[in-house]
């Protein structure tokens, strides 16, 4: 081969290396990858620019930017890598968010990946696109299906059809098939075998996997009465509980409630949406990140609603978006409670929704008072509140009475919290002496870089019972099914 031949040959060499490069980086900031998909990353790079035309080029470098960035920035946002079966079932709830989900984006990131691609542009046109590449296409193609033939020894395909049950002793080291084929092939040789084995359509019909109460023994148990109250909190971080800025705590009244309840971190992962989070909560069950359980679930017999439902009268569930948004207002009736006011009803109770995300949100001061109105003058009741202002903070002014926080990288989010910790505070206060209430972060928040955990708040109105659970290790929002279960078990 001449230096002329050589030269023809450098350009097409660096933009594989570069496209290959891309990809590794991609990995790295969402899946965290095992060393040999480097190898793996190049030889694709080779094989499909090796067959590939300069038309063909621009569109699949178009691609791999735009798909870069939704992959880190969803990696970043839900702390976990999306696969095809979490994108197939969550795209209709993610649409939802209209153009607000662009707020998730890392700009940063979307900054490196647009610079990648003006480079790779320059070099297709750099390129003899004459010379042929035939041979070293066939080559690196044998290469690569040899690479994947290996990887099947320690991940067959037989893994994307799981057992229909998981014994108790795997939950703690049981890890997605599809999860684990993406630290080790990549996002598009998984998203083949989920979609060829037809894993993006079984996976959803398998038995979720129930937790254990291991962990919850040392948590003291309170005393339930027939009132009881649980709250899920969008977003809310178990740092947030001490946060300030200055010498002022973001959510004052989280915090002081510290001094006379039981609070405890606990996991705070989300599982594709914030519907899985109360799923565990009253199911004991372990949520899959793929999808929604309660679009699927017809029957919940181990559900903590069911059961208080059944001996409470009268029992109310509140959530400020639509009754069939990710199913919540069906699973809810499923589940026994008697009356679910979701965004239609509250309507109907003459609330004007606030204008975003399609039909709308019922913001908390707004949902609170009316859950204030619902509780009887005497006798039992039992109440479900789902809390929505801290998701709202790309635009804040939209729910917030007022930005109580004007100056710093958080501000909006914080200025989003204060107005959920008052709406909070004004319903606690109101609420009858001897009142059980448990309160619960949904998932981590979105906007900050906590660890990851979310807190689990339970007091009784009028009582004092501290206790810093900070200690407790490996729980999560499915143990503290077996938590509550525990401590309601008297009344039902």
């Amino acid at each position: 081969m001449n230096i002329r031949a050589i030269k023809e040959w450098i350009p097409f060499f660096f933009l594989v290396s570069l496209t290959a490069g891309i990809s590794t980086l991609c990995q790295i900031w969402s899946i965290h990858p095992s060393a040999p998909i480097i190898g793996i990353n190049l030889l694709a790079s080779l094989a499909v620019l090796s067959f590939a035309n300069k038309k063909a080029c621009v569109i699949i470098f178009l691609l791999q930017c735009i798909l870069s960035i939704i992959l880190t920035s969803a990696s970043s946002a839900l702390k976990e890598p999306l696969t095809l079966t979490a994108i197939l079932n969550g795209m209709d709830y993610a649409l939802d968010f209209g153009t607000s989900i662009y707020i998730y984006i890392q700009v940063y990131m979307a900054l490196f990946f647009a610079i990648c691609l003006i480079l790779q542009l320059l070099l297709v046109y750099r390129i003899n696109w004459n010379v042929k590449r035939t041979k070293v296409g066939v080559i690196s193609l044998i290469a690569l299906f040899s690479v994947f033939a290996i990887s099947l020894t320690s991940l067959p395909l037989s893994a994307f059809w799981p057992n229909e049950k998981t014994q108790p002793g795997e939950i703690v080291n049981w890890n997605p098939p599809e999860r684990r084929s993406l630290h080790k092939r990549g996002y598009l040789t998984t998203y083949l075998i989920e979609l060829f084995t037809g894993y993006t359509l079984r996976v959803k019909h398998l038995q979720p996997i129930m937790d254990t109460p291991n962990g919850t023994e040392d948590i003291p148990a309170l005393k339930a009465t027939g009132k009881i109250i649980f709250i899920q909190v969008e977003s809310l971080d178990y740092d947030l509980l001490n946060a300030t800025v200055g010498d002022e705590y973001v959510m004052p009244f989280l915090h002081d409630l510290q001094k006379a309840a039981i609070v405890i971190p606990i996991d705070g992962a989300k599982k594709l949406g914030s519907a899985n989070s109360d799923f565990e909560i009253f199911t004991g069950n372990i949520a899959s990140s793929n999808y929604i359980h309660y679009t699927f679930t017809k029957t919940f017999p181990n559900s903590l609603l069911s059961e208080i439902s059944k001996k409470i009268s009268p029992s109310f569930a509140f959530h400020g978006m639509p009754y069939f948004y990710m199913n919540q207002g069906p699973a809810y009736t499923a589940q026994g409670v008697e009356h679910v006011l979701c965004l239609e009803e509250m309507q109907r109770e003459g609330i004007t929704p606030r204008h975003m995300w399609g039909d709308g949100v019922i913001a908390d001061q707004d949902m609170f008072p009316l859950a204030l109105s619902k509780i009887p003058q005497s006798g039992n009741f039992f109440q479900f509140i789902i809390t929505m202002n801290m998701h709202t903070f790309e635009n804040p002014r939209d729910v917030c009475p007022q930005m109580h926080f004007t100056a710093g990288d958080d501000h909006a989010f914080y200025s989003c919290s204060r107005s959920t910790d008052d709406a909070i505070r004004d319903y606690i206060t109101q609420i009858p002496a001897g009142t059980l209430v448990a309160i619960w972060g949904d998932h981590r928040s979105y906007s900050r870089d906590g660890d990851g955990k979310i807190p689990f708040i339970a007091f009784i109105k009028g009582e004092e019972h501290p206790f810093d659970g900070s200690h407790l290790q490996g729980l999560t929002r499915s143990k503290m099914h077996f938590y509550l279960e525990k401590i309601i078990q008297p009344l039902l």
